[in-house]
């Protein structure tokens, strides 16, 4: 790997730590976005079962004058009928008033020319006579107007306190539905109505649900099944689609018989932190690039170009050219460069001073050395050495010359 490759890939490592505080502070901001989107939805629920609720409060003061009314439960059939057909009148919301005898049998009715039909085998109407109070029944079509409706229910008592018949009002869910698409809502929340059952009654915006079937998302149904308030996170159907909830009894939890749900994409809840994520994750890797480019092309100028030189005069400093000098600038002055710059020159100026002056004692060894052997041969004295370890001796050539004898013939060792 190059010095270039070393700088640029430094650079990209310094990048790193930027994009783990980017993944860190998408993840807060991903954990404030859902407790906001939480915050919104709890909000939109309790609207909305506020809005219920005022459904559940007149239905019950609409029996309440119904069951105390004079006469209705005295078998007046038509001053009752006139009676409860004033109020549906005064009451669109309502799609039926009825009275129920304790046989079981519609004696009284707001559509006035509605035979009379049994209604004992109602759940509203066996609660209502079991529990002596109101009642709010499900999820049910109408026999008299053969549309889906919820019920609510109040035993009638005289005056000796005995039941002798059962008042009931339905609301058509339409009317329901009106309550909750005329509030304001946060764009994307939705919000479905559902009976204890987990049917739901209202959904808006509309097919977001199916009215009358069990609602698919497991949270809702296990929400419905511990009658509590609370907010989560799961799937909306059984694709797994995640969503937000923010869950609602109306009334209070332990006899509640509508709950509100509000809910919002969690995709959607999350894509403003995700979108900021990919820009700043955009923004590093073009930092980094940049960064890079810069530590290619500066690099080469400001650290490559002078490590390259002062590799190159380490080399032919190494071939014995001593004379050579790395160049110092003048902006470098005071750089690390310019200091090894200026000890490398100043160590191959003493090398090259050193051997010089080894040169030139050689050169005068050499001389003296040439004095002395022709001095010898002047002279005619020679020198002898031997090796004691190898028993080898060496005769100088003024030896031979003075003998007069062949190389060869006078032999090297002691023994000869």
């Amino acid at each position: 790997m190059t010095l270039r490759a070393r700088l640029v890939m430094l650079v990209m490592v310094g990048i790193v730590p930027l994009l783990g505080l980017f993944l860190v502070e998408a993840w807060m901001n991903a954990d404030d976005a859902i407790k906001r989107a939480t915050h919104h939805l709890e909000d939109t629920a309790s609207l909305a079962a506020a809005n219920q609720q005022k459904v559940v409060e007149l239905a019950h003061q609409m029996l309440v004058s119904i069951a105390h009314a004079p006469g209705l439960a005295e078998g007046k059939t038509r001053d009752c009928q006139r009676y409860l057909g004033t109020l549906k009148d005064q009451f669109s919301v309502y799609g039926t008033f009825g009275l129920i005898g304790l046989d079981g049998y519609l004696f009284c009715h707001s559509e006035v020319k509605r035979p009379l039909d049994f209604f004992g085998d109602r759940d509203y109407f066996q609660a209502a006579l079991a529990q002596r109070g109101f009642v709010t029944g499900g999820y049910l079509v109408s026999r008299a107007i053969g549309k889906p409706v919820v019920v609510f229910a109040m035993p009638v008592t005289n005056r000796e306190a005995k039941v002798t018949a059962v008042a009931f009002a339905s609301v058509d869910l339409d009317g329901m539905s009106k309550a909750v698409t005329d509030m304001p809502m946060a764009p994307g929340h939705r919000v479905v109505i559902l009976d204890r059952q987990g049917i739901v009654l209202v959904a808006h915006p509309e097919k977001s649900a199916v009215i009358g079937q069990r609602v698919p998302s497991p949270f809702l149904q296990e929400a419905v099944r511990t009658m509590r308030a609370s907010h989560g996170e799961g799937a909306d159907d059984g694709q797994g689609l995640q969503r937000v909830f923010a869950f609602k009894p109306i009334g209070a939890e332990a006899d509640a018989s509508f709950f509100v749900a509000a809910s919002e994409d969690k995709d959607s809840v999350l894509a403003p932190v995700w979108k900021k994520l990919r820009l700043e994750s955009a923004l590093a890797g073009l930092l980094a690039f940049l960064g890079g480019w810069i530590a290619w092309m500066v690099g080469a100028r400001a650290i490559v170009k002078p490590t390259a030189e002062l590799l190159e005069a380490t080399r032919r400093a190494e071939q014995g050219q001593l004379d050579v000098r790395i160049p110092i600038r003048a902006a470098d002055d005071a750089g690390e460069f310019s200091r090894i710059a200026e000890g490398f020159n100043r160590m191959v100026e003493s090398l090259q001073t050193q051997r010089a002056a080894l040169e030139a004692e050689l050169e005068r060894s050499r001389a003296v050395q040439e004095k002395m052997q022709d001095a010898q041969r002047l002279g005619r004295i020679g020198y002898w050495q031997s090796d004691l370890d190898t028993r080898m001796v060496w005769w100088s050539d003024e030896v031979y010359d003075v003998l007069g004898v062949d190389r060869a013939l006078l032999g090297n060792t002691f023994d000869e």
